[in-house]
Parts: structure tokens; sequence; C-alpha cells
């Protein structure tokens, strides 16, 4: 099944309306559509009800919209996914403010400390423990030019993140190339998204690529790094189209990116052993040796060439 892990709705102001990003999202290729079976949509520090959302499902019969939070920070934006514990967004230590002499001016005596700063791995934990996944977005976009979009890139460090709370790592938002919309060449936060990926995944953790959109528009913006629902896109072996089908996979680490979205060609991969032993992307297999098969489907060309590199930890 393929997927959109990030896209936004109406609850930001400004944004198109969550049924012009369904449409769009789940509408079929020959159309115009972008040809996804599920879409998620977390809106930045908003919680987009499971209620709210089912009241739309009926109308995309077939589709899956799971409902999610884009956790918006000073230091980097992650996703909480279909969990029952609304994220804490707030880093820094929390007060409570009360007017002791009813003047509507704060002093020192009238604060009390709620609770001290927090790292993102605490909120990791929490949706965690709702049942939900989590996700770091975008974590190399523009981090060396903060202002353009403040908070964006990942900048905590490896101890505030704790890799082993992290379901997966976005190496595709947005575009594949720029400008989106005649590409001369390629997104440049992609590579080096996918080298933050290598190094969190060189920590031991087991964590699940994805691809996403990070579309606020539908669908409809056309800046030189806006790119509609659906492109780039996840794609999840999953056994059925359902949220937790979906959350198994990712969390099995079933999962590949198609940057160029839900028409880019199809890559299936898996590995077998003498002994018997078979996996996919995201599994462990043990044997003498080892045979891998990648087919290629949907290719422009007639012929398709791959290549593959093992590598060993530590060699």
């Amino acid at each position: 099944y393929t997927g959109d892990f990030h896209a936004h709705g109406e609850m930001e102001p400004g944004n198109a309306p969550m049924s012009q990003t369904f449409t769009k999202g789940f509408g079929d290729l020959s159309s115009g559509g972008s040809g996804l079976d599920f879409i998620t949509i977390v809106d930045h520090n908003n919680d987009n009800s499971r209620k709210v959302l089912g009241a739309y499902e009926g109308n995309y019969p077939g589709k899956l919209i799971i409902p999610g939070i884009e956790v918006t920070t000073y230091n980097g934006h992650t996703n909480a996914h279909y969990s029952s514990n609304f994220p804490d967004f707030r880093m820094s230590s929390v007060y409570r403010w009360d007017d002791g002499n009813s003047n509507q001016v704060e002093t020192d005596d009238e604060l009390t400390l709620e609770r001290g700063p927090i790292d993102p791995s605490a909120v990791f934990q929490s949706v965690l423990d709702g049942g939900g996944l989590t996700q770091i977005n975008h974590p190399t976009i523009y981090q060396n030019a903060p202002a353009v979009c403040r908070g964006c890139a990942w900048n905590y460090s490896d101890a505030q993140t704790d890799f082993s709370k992290v379901s997966s790592i976005e190496l595709q938002t947005g575009p594949a190339g720029l400008p989106a919309n005649a590409p001369s060449a390629m997104n440049p936060f992609t590579l080096s998204a996918i080298e933050y990926y290598e190094h969190a995944l060189a920590t031991g953790a087991h964590i699940a690529a994805v691809g996403s959109s990070d579309d606020h528009q539908g669908g409809g913006a056309t800046g030189i790094t806006d790119s509609p629902v659906g492109r780039g896109a996840t794609v999840v072996h999953a056994d059925q189209l359902s949220t937790q089908g979906v959350i198994d996979a990712v969390k099995a680490g079933h999962t590949y990116v198609k940057p160029f979205g839900a028409d880019a060609p199809d890559v299936e991969l898996s590995a077998s052993t003498p002994q018997g032993g078979k996996a996919i992307p995201g599994d462990s297999v043990t044997g003498s040796s080892l045979a891998i098969k990648i087919a290629v489907e949907g290719a422009a060309s007639a012929t398709a060439s791959a290549a593959s590199e093992l590598l060993r930890l530590g060699e």
C-alpha cells in the first residue's frame, strides 16, 4: 500500500480544506490524482480527532485516513501518528500563573513551576505509550539557513532524541527534484536526510524509512519547494489496509520510499537463505549464504539496472 505520512488540513490558518487534500491524494492517477491508499493528516500542534476525520472516510471507499499531529518545536518537527496521548510540544519549563492580586501583572511569587524542560525522547515515549508511531520530519532541511524555515531541521542531540524511541525518519520531503515544477537537480535535502538516517541506524536502532509531501494546499501550491500530496510517498508491506496494519508495517521496518510518488516504479526486494530463512526490507535473517532478489516493475525503459551494496556493521 502506498501513502503519504505527512499532509496537512485546515486546522492551521491558510491551509487548504482536508477534503481537497483527500480528493487529490486518493484520486486516480489517470485523472490527475496521486493514487494513494492512505494519508495521515498532521496539523501543527493540533489534534485532528478520529471523529473528525472519520466523517470523511465514507467519501473515499477503500482508502484509509490516519489521524496525527506534527509536533513543532524550535529545534525540530516530529509526527505523532495515531496515539491516544496528545504529545507535548512545550519543550521548555512550564509555569502556572496565579494572579494573587488580580492586577493582571505577572510577578515571580505568582509563578509555580509545573514541570522542568523535557527532551523529545519523553514526547516519543508518550506517543508510543498511546499506541502510536513517532517520526522525525525533514531532519536536515535548511539546516544551514534556519531563518528560511525556523525549527524545521532536527537539531536535537542523539541523547535528547534516543533513536530507540523513533519509529521512522523522513528521507524524502516534498519534490524529488528542484525546482518542483521543472526539476533540474535532485532535492539537496534527500541525500543529507539519508545520511542522518544511516547515522541513526548505526546506533543499532530499528527505524523505518518514509517519504512524504508535507503538502499544506491540497496540491494547489506551486512554489519552488512545493509538492502535491503523495509526492514523495511511502510503500508499506502490510497485511491489510488498516491503521493497525500500517502501524505494524512501520514498526517492522517494512517500508520503502518513492520520491516521485505512487506512479514511480515498484521495487520489491527479498532475501532467502539455504536454511529456509526469508526476509524483506526491515527484517533480519541468518544463514550460511544469502540470495537477494530485486524485482523492478513500471520502469520507463524495457530494462532496468539495480546496484546493491551490503554493509556489515563495523566493516
